[in-house]
């Protein structure tokens, strides 16, 4: 489960933990964490802390660079780069790409991963007046 860490108007950081056991956290594990952490700070740098009416997000993308073995608690922390509000670079039909990078380190702060995320949002219209 991710928690958001932070919030500005361009972007966000999130969190994930996840308990890997003494032996190393198999890969499909550690996949779904950083997919998990991104989704969640990708999601908040869309709707922000309003809530709003939540995107179309898909990922496009991921690439993985694994650095040492992942055993214990690991954390997964992703960041949302951006140098304005990600919702400002939708085109007309609400359609944007972007990044998200995550970190994955291990109890001890070791690096364990790095990873990109790319994603494909729609953002949500207003709502349907015709009935």
């Amino acid at each position: 489960m991710s928690a958001i860490v932070g919030w500005s108007p361009c972007g966000c950081t999130a969190t994930a933990s996840l308990a890997a056991g003494p032996l190393p956290a198999p890969a499909m594990a550690l996949l779904a964490t950083i997919e998990d952490v991104a989704r969640a700070a990708a999601t908040y740098a869309l709707v922000g802390p309003a809530g709003e009416a939540p995107p179309e997000l898909a990922p496009t993308a991921v690439a993985v660079r694994y650095h040492g073995p992942a055993a214990g608690r690991l954390t997964a922390a992703a960041v949302v780069p951006c140098d304005r509000s990600l919702a400002e670079r939708a085109g007309a039909d609400g359609v944007l790409r972007f990044s998200v990078a995550v970190d994955v380190t291990a109890e001890d702060g070791a690096r364990v991963a790095t990873a990109t995320v790319q994603w494909r949002a729609r953002l949500a219209g207003p709502p349907d007046e015709s009935g």
